[in-house]
């Protein structure tokens, strides 16, 4: 039991409120100050993330706009001299109508358009009927203009078109070159054009970069530069693929690897990317936005220095740093005065805890606010007034549990001498209970050796019901064999009756071709004798039967080769003859022999017939030996259950008389330990009297 004093300083250590020397008003004005400094940073974070993306999306666009209308004044550019272009086209075929006009109407003509726009470096036309070039200024061209790649241009497409972009071999000058057909009607007079100073473009792109802050450069569809911000680079080649394939076109930058590592981007460009072209000069980085020309193959492309952005991001970071600070400053007082105010709250409840601790339990905690911490004063009030009334009901009980604990004590006594009495009477019931499961044991073994001969006997009869089934499967293929086989004879028997037939018609046909063969060695000794008498009148005949005696000569020479192969064929004929004898006599003896093992087949027929029935006894016999045995089997498993049974009772009864007597020994020591307790019971309750003495319960009552 905890002393009173041991108790009081329990309650003083729980509500100390200064931990490793620092005061809860620092510890909660770190507290809050963190908080505020991770949400300002988390916010801060958030926002110039925000920003980030939203300055690179305006610049982004602010660039595209840009490069849209820059674009748009090249195209205006390329339109107004397309349409000059037509109208001097028109002109020309106008001019070309009248009656007795001359090449000198339409070269003052050109001079007239070129004098008109300065930044022409000439206009000119070329005939498509003679080939004659008339122009208003040196190109160096002789022969036939319709040869030209301008004419060609033309002719090809038709229609308006511009040239690729050109150095000038006279003026030295960027050129590129606009053409048009002239037609009167279908007919297709000629080819009239300019060649255009691109000095114009270079303004053009100067007034777009001051008016919008960005850098410009525009190349054509073989990568060279029409004007660019990049000094002393205009007519050079920035694609790193077309380095050294433009002919006197030098690349802007002598190494190839300084080429594709500054303007790798035209690759990209040309595979397709419109938007965020990375491109560093100067040691200043750029981001580029596309747009095109179409009708002068021109790529435009405008760069925003990467600086303006990062500079629109540093300053909103400074302002995010400054409001971060006063953030910090203000939630600092706000967690000052916060750490305060609970500090005084928390120093009264110490106080009110502090007296509780020492016993006095009328004193409350005071605290009017209607918030956490008033709802936490009235549950410690609430507390106190429980306690109140618990050392009450304490001083009411004590004196009763004094009283039925001196009761305990004597009844413990007497039930700790009963308890030794029934728990030897139990002993002994459990004795004989004991040898009962013994003896069940042995029959349950003994029944358990039966089912095991059992079981062995049912394993042989099943091995010999399998056995018997084999035995009958063999049987059956056997007399499906055997079947077979008798057919088989039944078969062969006919076929040799067929080979009989066939060997006596085969002697009859021998026969009758030896009759001819007789017949034929017959007419050839007839022939003999013809040509004999033949030679014999030739020879009367002298030098007319000359003749007639050579043929009687062949034809007794063929009748001796006709006797000579009758004679052979009668010779081959006998020898198949007493061949086909032997073959029929073969036969018949085959066909004796057939018959023979027909018959010694059907014997083995009925054989296996009659050996089928007996095992087909022996199969009914052995399955009611089966039966008898499952029958057997199934009165062993009844008197097995039964055994189990008596046996599980008996086992239940000596576990549950062991168990009675072990309770009633644990009884008697239970009892005996009760008894104990309740003598240091009544000790307790008296020092419990004097512990309860030492609370204040009653406004009046004198502190402890």
């Amino acid at each position: 039991m905890i002393k009173i004093r041991e108790w009081k300083n329990v309650l003083r250590r729980g509500v100390r409120f200064r931990m490793n020397g620092r005061s809860l008003r620092v510890k909660w004005m770190a507290l809050i100050s963190a908080a505020v400094l991770l949400a300002l940073l988390g916010s801060t974070a958030m926002n110039f993330g925000i920003m980030q993306a939203s300055l690179g999306e305006t610049f982004a666009d602010g660039n595209a706009i840009q490069v849209e209308s820059a674009t748009r004044e090249f195209r205006m550019f390329a339109e107004q001299y397309e349409k000059s272009a037509e109208r001097m086209a028109g002109e020309i075929g106008r001019i070309s109508q009248r009656a007795g006009y001359t090449d000198s109407d339409i070269a003052s003509m050109l001079q007239e358009v070129k004098a008109q726009d300065q930044s022409l470096l000439g206009a000119f036309y070329i005939s498509a009927a003679t080939g004659q070039l008339l122009m208003t200024h040196e190109t160096g061209h002789a022969g036939d203009a319709r040869e030209m790649p301008l004419y060609k241009l033309a002719e090809q497409k038709k229609d308006t078109a511009w040239t690729d972009v050109r150095m000038d071999d006279i003026s030295g000058k960027m050129t590129v070159s606009i053409v048009t057909p002239v037609l009167i009607g279908d007919e297709w007079r000629g080819v009239a054009g300019f060649d255009i100073d691109l000095n114009g473009i270079g303004l053009l792109r100067e007034s777009n970069e001051r008016f919008g802050d960005k850098k410009l450069i525009i190349y054509d569809n073989q990568g060279l530069i029409i004007s660019s911000f990049m000094q002393g680079l205009d007519g050079t080649n920035i694609d790193p693929n077309a380095s050294g394939k433009l002919p006197g076109v030098a690349d802007a930058l002598a190494e190839a690897a300084d080429m594709k590592q500054s303007f790798g981007w035209v690759a990209d460009v040309a595979a397709g990317e419109r938007s965020g072209i990375d491109f560093k000069w100067d040691g200043v980085g750029y981001k580029g936005e596309v747009s095109f020309v179409y009708s002068m193959n021109w790529t435009v492309v405008s760069f925003m220095d990467k600086k303006t952005l990062t500079g629109s991001l540093f300053e909103f970071l400074g302002t995010s740093l400054i409001a971060l600070a006063i953030g910090l400053v203000i939630g600092a007082l706000a967690a000052y005065y916060i750490a305060t105010g609970l500090l005084k709250t928390i120093n009264s409840l110490r106080s009110t805890i502090a007296k509780t601790s020492e016993g006095d339990l009328v004193t409350e905690f005071r605290y009017d606010k209607q918030d956490e911490i008033g709802e936490l004063a009235s549950s410690y009030n609430a507390m106190l007034g429980s306690m109140r009334g618990l050392i009450r009901r304490v001083h009411a009980s004590v004196e009763a549990v004094e009283e039925t604990a001196s009761g305990v004590e004597y009844v413990s006594g007497e039930n700790a001498v009963s308890g030794k009495e029934v728990a030897r009477s139990a002993e002994e019931i459990a004795r004989g209970a004991s040898h009962t499961s013994s003896e069940i044991e042995k029959s349950s073994e003994a029944v358990h050796a039966l089912s095991r001969d059992i079981e062995t006997l049912i394993g042989q009869s099943d091995e010999m019901k399998l056995v018997l089934a084999d035995s009958s499967r063999d049987l059956e293929g056997g007399n499906s064999q055997v079947v077979r086989l008798e057919q088989s004879y039944v078969r062969l028997e006919q076929a040799f009756g067929q080979v009989s037939a066939m060997v006596d018609e085969l002697s009859r046909q021998s026969q009758s071709i030896s009759s001819v063969t007789k017949a034929i060695f017959e007419i050839t000794q007839q022939t003999n004798l013809l040509s004999i008498n033949a030679s014999i009148e030739a020879a009367r005949a002298g030098e007319h039967g000359k003749g007639f005696a050579v043929v009687a000569n062949e034809v007794r020479s063929l009748a001796d080769q006709a006797k000579l192969s009758a004679k052979r064929i009668q010779e081959t004929i006998n020898g198949m003859l007493a061949q086909t004898a032997e073959l029929v006599a073969v036969v018949g003896a085959t066909n004796a022999m057939n018959e023979t093992q027909r018959t010694a087949v059907a014997e083995v027929s009925k054989a296996m017939g009659r050996m089928n029935d007996s095992l087909g006894r022996m199969q009914a016999h052995m399955q009611g030996e089966l039966g008898t045995i499952s029958g057997i089997e199934a009165q062993k498993e009844k008197v097995v259950a039964s055994i189990q049974t008596i046996l599980a009772v008996s086992e239940q009864t000596t576990a549950s008389t062991q168990q009675i007597a072990s309770t009633m020994d644990m009884q008697t020591e239970s009892i005996a330990v009760v008894s104990q307790h309740a003598g240091r019971l009544v000790e307790l309750v008296a020092e419990l009297k004097d512990a309860v003495a030492q609370f204040r319960i009653e406004a009046g009552q004198d502190a402890p």
